[in-house]
């Protein structure tokens, strides 16, 4: 006799503006199972399970819990229903004690006189979890100081808490060492035996093979299958979530020989990375670093920069060594950060486009503490013809701009600065297929200028397409290189979840 799934999902479809995040796709969960998601990103997957979870509502499609249909409209009605979602971003209150993160929102034990009975409330606690074999951590301490894998075990003690019945993990194992990985499986498997369901999200495939019973791939908003994970490999999920008719582009370039070393980085360390690392970049290269959330990619360019603390290390533009501590010495070295976000860190929004295009660059368009307007205005009038922003109204504040024409005001700020290396972190993030295309031929001009750059991207197809090489970065470490024919989608993604 078949199982009624705990959680069925039928025909669910999410647009949002100018994307089909799910089209048509159709889930089971079975009571006790382990389930996998897998898929690229931009797959559909965190839009799955948000709309599971109560953060978003479909436009189409039905629910099913335990073969009755629901309506799950907000979070708390997901919680009602026993669903729990743990995310990759902790939400404990890392000032308060385990236990007290435990039952926060929970209506807590009190004696005759309305007093909190603090004794029960540990002791419930360390039952709490027993149940999950976690019988080192002390319910006394504090969140913030507990490991990073103890504060992701209290956040499935948590769940617990909840009687849930279905838990939705998201990439679980980010930041965590080999050591704290066997431990959060251990506690999954507990998790199993006590019936309780789970989906799995996860871009390491080795975790789906040892701790999954089946997986469920998702490609540009489409299902492409469910499979039991003993019926298939690895291979066999990479060539699903890539697709079988992928055209590899990897053009640019190609044909053009790279100059002399412009940048050397040597056993360079900030405060935000796990590992120094080691980089090289010459002229007229465009280099990518991949790594998934949570490798330090991010961190890589930020230590560059010195945007965040450098610990130890050197820094050579050139040949010659400079001392970059924080981002005015990168940039009185040649160097400008197109950071991840642009809205927060790269741009003022309150300022006009000029504004923002000369904000870097006043002492070269004036003297003693004065700018010369007309040389501020036709370095601006020039660049925003160049860069073709629109409107091309140089007194337009940039927080009107599309998110296209705000990332070119960025771009615009460092040619303006006459940089020589450009880092750039997900430069196409937010931004639409008519203005990434725009954005890379910039690079592409950039770099056939002279220029140099280094990108971060989590779009596989932009790396295989502008880069000349690329790093594969995993836990702050390079792990590999790719160059020329080696490089594809399928290479990196392969390295990427080995």
């Amino acid at each position: 006799m078949e199982q009624i799934p705990i959680l069925s999902l039928e025909a669910i479809t999410k647009t949002f503006p100018g994307v089909k995040a799910l089209d048509s796709v159709n889930f089971r969960l079975l009571p006790g199972e382990i389930h996998a998601l897998v898929g690229e990103n931009g797959a559909g997957k965190s839009t799955l399970i948000k709309i599971i979870s109560g953060a978003y509502a479909c436009d189409r499609g039905t629910i099913f819990i335990r073969g009755k249909e629901v309506q799950i409209n907000y979070p708390q009605n997901a919680i009602n229903f026993g669903i729990s979602t743990i995310y990759q971003e902790f939400t404990l209150a890392p000032h308060l004690s385990v236990a007290e993160n435990l039952f926060l929102g929970k209506e807590l034990p009190k004696n005759n006189f309305g007093k909190i009975q603090w004794s029960e409330v540990y002791q419930n606690a360390i039952e709490l979890l027993k149940r999950l074999e976690l019988n080192d951590v002390d319910p006394h301490k504090l969140v913030k100081d507990l490991s990073v894998a103890q504060q992701r075990l209290i956040e499935i003690a948590k769940a617990l808490v909840a009687d849930t019945r279905i838990l939705i993990m998201d990439e679980p194992t980010t930041c965590l060492t080999q050591n704290e990985i066997n431990i959060l499986f251990k506690v999954v498997k507990v998790l199993k035996n006590k019936g309780i369901s789970i989906i799995y999200i996860s871009h390491y495939l080795d975790e789906v093979f040892e701790i999954c019973d089946s997986v469920t791939v998702l490609k540009d908003g489409k299902k492409m299958g469910d499979y039991q994970v003993k019926d298939v490999s690895i291979n066999d999920l990479v060539t699903l979530m890539i697709g079988k008719d992928i055209i590899e582009s990897h053009k640019v370039n190609q044909a053009k020989r790279v100059g002399d070393e412009v940048l050397r980085v040597e056993r360079l360390k900030s405060s935000k990375m796990k590992h120094p690392i080691d980089l090289t970049l010459h002229k007229g290269e465009i280099l990518g670093i991949a790594g998934l959330l949570g490798s330090g990619r991010s961190e890589v360019l930020r230590a560059i920069f010195g945007a965040d603390l450098i610990l130890s290390g050197s820094i050579f533009v050139d040949g010659e060594k400079k001392v970059i501590r924080s981002p005015r010495d990168a940039i009185l070295a040649g160097l400008g950060l197109l950071t991840e976000d642009k809205k927060r860190t790269g741009l003022a929004l309150k300022l006009n486009i000029k504004e923002n295009i000369t904000l870097a660059s006043l002492d070269l368009i004036g003297s003693r503490g004065i700018i010369k307007h007309k040389k501020e205005e036709d370095k601006v009038d020039r660049l925003v013809k160049q860069l073709n922003i629109k409107p091309p109204i140089p007194e337009k504040r940039v927080e009107f701009l599309s998110g296209g024409n705000q990332q070119k005001v960025v771009l615009a700020k460092w040619l303006c600065r006459n940089c020589k290396i450009l880092l750039l972190d997900e430069p196409n993030k937010g931004i639409d297929i008519g203005a990434k295309q725009e954005v890379f031929n910039l690079v592409q001009t950039f770099v056939q200028q002279g220029g140099s750059v280094i990108m971060v991207s989590s779009e596989l197809s932009e790396l295989t397409e502008i880069c000349n090489r690329i790093l594969i970065i995993k836990e702050s470490i390079f792990v590999k290189e790719l160059q020329d024919e080696t490089i594809s989608q399928k290479s990196i993604f392969e390295k990427l979840v080995s």
